[in-house]
């Protein structure tokens, strides 16, 4: 049986990896204004069956590593 921070960390690793698939999607609607290209790409990550609050997960470790980035 797991114990809890393996399963927390099993976890991080999942939204770190839907982290970098929202990178990936909404380079395919930079054209679209920031709203939309959110909007969109939590809609095509539902189409592939991820949870909404997993996706808002990730949309939040992807903000802070793109603020990161800006930062340096």
């Amino acid at each position: 049986m797991k114990s809890i921070q393996e399963e927390n960390t099993e976890y991080d690793k999942f939204v770190i990896g839907l982290a970098h698939k929202v990178q990936e999607i909404q380079q395919d609607f930079n054209k679209l204004s920031d709203e939309n290209s959110i909007r969109k790409t939590v809609q095509a990550l539902q189409r592939r069956g991820f949870s909404y609050s997993d996706i808002k997960k990730a949309l939040e470790v992807n903000e802070y590593v793109s603020i990161t980035i800006k930062q340096k």
